[in-house]
């Protein structure tokens, strides 16, 4: 995080402060949180406006991912509360829309992993530092509620293939099931469809890949 303009007001129990006109993970951002402790239950409200962000360093402080990169942009409105870290995640509620350009995904060859899951189930993303995925662009728009963060219009593409889908993810369980549509792209921007979609399902870490 560079240079920010960062106010605050507290009043009757409820800190709101804003990061404005800043450079945040290499990129520019806005942040506004709200914090309020009037009541029994303390309440956190937080948007987030991100724009050309490096997304290797974010993902990594933010969801502990290290095998994603790419110019990020984040757009989001969220809000919880509770007494404790836990009871703040099954409450949390928002949305948020993603967008990453130029990115490449670490550790993983989506192609051969497609290829092996249309005929057989895979446990785990099958992680190998020497595997590389390139992506032009990913997109995808989040609605959660108790945790639970929900959607239906992922968009991954590259030069060599284009993923659609949708699911949801579990915050606090940090489990997830997504099910995904890919095509392969054979030349002149012609798409051909695999006979079968891919489901994702299980444990963030290592999830159980399959045929569906």
């Amino acid at each position: 995080i560079g240079s920010v303009d960062i106010s605050s007001d507290l009043r009757d129990g409820v800190l709101e402060t804003r990061f404005q006109n800043g450079s945040l993970y290499g990129g520019a951002g806005s942040v506004k949180l709200v914090l309020d402790g009037s009541q029994e239950v303390s309440a956190l409200r937080m948007a987030v406006d991100g724009r050309g962000l490096k997304g290797e360093a974010f993902f990594k402080d933010f969801a502990g991912l290290d095998w994603l990169g790419g110019a990020t942009g984040l757009q989001a409105t969220l809000s919880a509360s509770g007494r404790n870290q836990r009871e703040m995640m099954s409450t949390l509620k928002g949305n948020f829309t993603l967008e990453i350009s130029n990115g490449e995904i670490r550790g993983v060859d989506i192609l051969d992993t497609v290829s092996k899951v249309s005929s057989a189930v895979v446990n785990g993303w099958g992680k190998d530092p020497r595997r590389l995925t390139a992506i032009d662009q990913a997109m995808a728009t989040f609605v959660i509620e108790d945790g639970v963060a929900k959607t239906s219009d992922i968009r991954l593409q590259s030069p060599l293939f284009e993923i659609t889908g949708g699911g949801e993810m579990d915050m606090l369980r940090r489990a997830l099931y997504f099910k995904f549509k890919p095509l392969l792209v054979t030349g002149d921007e012609v798409a051909a469809e695999l006979p079968v979609d891919i489901v994702v399902e299980g444990l963030w870490d290592k999830p159980r890949i399959y045929p569906d």
